[in-house]
């Protein structure tokens, strides 16, 4: 076994990113760091009591570390007490530059996946491109869309052994990584997919992104033996050693007595009291793609700029922004029922909003009990 009681055989890492949009990642990628005997990752989880105030405390745990590795979502988030402007997680940032601490960053794709009801006010959102700006302009940060991704790219990168010398860490001998990758089979309603992937910790998981998924069945192999590890929706029920993020998991039953779970994907209505439609300004943040759909016999103007468009219960309308601030208003003429402003270019089911709030839906998420395949050594 590896003598590990000697601190100068340890490297110490500083896991640097915002909390509320990146939890699942964070805790995703530490519960695979913490298995390697030559690591200590430092984060903020962890701290202990401290007589320091919180930003102060930051900065010395950025000292104390050998390598700092900061993960940039698109949330900006909170910015400490009494006199600083900028957010924890820059502060962080600049710390470790200051310091001229070797640093590998990750940063989440465009259209990368937050959990639902997480939104900053339009000055935090500059704040956050502008910080994403800074970072791209420092170095080369590896793209992520999610936990998965961003623990293979972490991984490659600590195990490059030529960043390793470069940084002149000596002391910290990097483990042996074992993989025995899973070919994954899916068979959805309208075709299938097949892909390999690396599961570093149980369960693992897939969810619905830009669209809906209707999954039948679902066949994990190991690439060493070939034995399948299968779960099969068509009976209407959840397999055994499946987790369901929702309350209620949705089947859709077919004309062969089988069925399919319908996975719903992220969405928020971007629209006020939307069981009483009236007219409105909104002004989304975000640039891509969005669908504005009504029900009832009236009908709805939406205008954007100087476009404008007629949608009723047949005809929703479609369209994107190239603008993080896009203005729109919308006109109610008749009677209508419902209506929904949403991310994608298809709807999904309707999302009941108040007077006052707006009202996001996270994605369902399925959660595979499968063992991992990969072994640290």
């Amino acid at each position: 076994m590896r003598d590990i009681s000697d601190n100068n055989n340890v490297l110490n890492i500083f896991l640097s990113s915002t909390g509320r949009d990146l939890q699942a990642q964070r805790d995703d990628l530490y519960d695979v760091l913490r298995k390697i005997h030559s690591l200590k990752c430092i984060r903020m989880e962890d701290f202990t009591a401290s007589v320091d105030s919180a930003a102060e405390h930051c900065k010395k745990m950025v000292q104390k570390c050998d390598l700092f590795i900061g993960i940039i979502g698109h949330y900006y988030g909170s910015i400490p007490p009494k006199g600083y402007e900028i957010s924890y997680t820059e502060l962080e940032f600049l710390t470790a530059q200051k310091l001229e601490k070797p640093g590998l960053f990750f940063m989440a794709t465009d259209n990368f996946h937050m959990p639902a009801g997480i939104r900053e006010s339009d000055k935090f959102f500059e704040k956050q491109k502008e910080f994403r700006k800074r970072i791209l302009e420092y170095c080369m940060p590896a793209i992520f869309k999610d936990s998965n991704e961003l623990t293979n790219n972490v991984m490659a990168s600590l195990m490059n052994t030529k960043y390793l010398s470069d940084i002149k860490i000596a002391k910290a001998k990097m483990p042996q990584v074992i993989h025995d990758d899973y070919l994954i089979f899916i068979e959805y309603a309208d075709g299938y997919e097949h892909k390999k992937e690396i599961v570093w910790t149980s369960p693992w998981k897939i969810c619905a992104n830009d669209e809906p998924l209707i999954i039948k069945r679902l066949v994990f192999f190991k690439q060493s033996n070939l034995q399948p590890i299968e779960f099969d929706f068509t009976k209407g029920i959840l397999p055994k050693k499946v987790q369901y993020s929702g309350s209620n998991p949705r089947f859709i039953e077919y004309k062969d007595g089988t069925t399919a779970l319908f996975l719903e994907r992220t969405s928020t209505n971007h629209l006020k009291d939307s069981e009483n439609p009236k007219d409105q300004y909104v002004n989304i943040v975000g640039k891509g793609k969005y669908i504005f759909w009504v029900e009832g016999s009236g009908k709805a103007i939406i205008k954007i700029k100087e476009l404008k468009n007629v949608v009723t219960e047949e005809a929703p309308f479609t369209f994107e922004t190239e603008s993080y601030n896009c203005a729109i208003t919308v006109k109610i003429i008749g009677q209508l029922n419902r209506f929904q402003l949403e991310d994608g270019s298809k709807p999904t089911s309707f999302i009941k909003t108040t007077n006052e709030y707006i009202v996001s839906r996270a994605s369902n998420i399925l959660y595979f009990d499968v063992p991992s395949s990969v072994s640290i050594i």
